[in-house]
């Protein structure tokens, strides 16, 4: 018979159910203009003016446990052998 994959996979996404309850993802958008004097900081003497339409980078800050997502290694986390 012919092995058959079922993908039970979900996007991450900040607040989604977690296992523990507690340990949900978190993350943090910042838009462009929100990120401009971040930006300027790597680039001495650059001015959030200097960028095109003022505009830096979209950025996203993940903070994810182990046991956020879907993982095949799972019943390591139970116990060690």
């Amino acid at each position: 018979m012919a092995r058959r994959i079922i993908d039970i996979s979900v996007p991450l996404q900040a607040d989604i159910a977690s296992d523990p309850p507690g340990n949900e993802p978190k993350i943090t958008y910042i838009d462009h203009k929100q990120s401009a004097p971040m930006v300027c900081g790597y680039f001495p003497g650059l001015a959030p003016a200097d960028l095109p339409d003022g505009e830096g980078w979209a950025v996203e800050r993940v903070e994810i446990s182990t046991h956020n997502g879907t993982h095949l290694d799972a019943p390591y986390h139970f116990a060690s052998t």
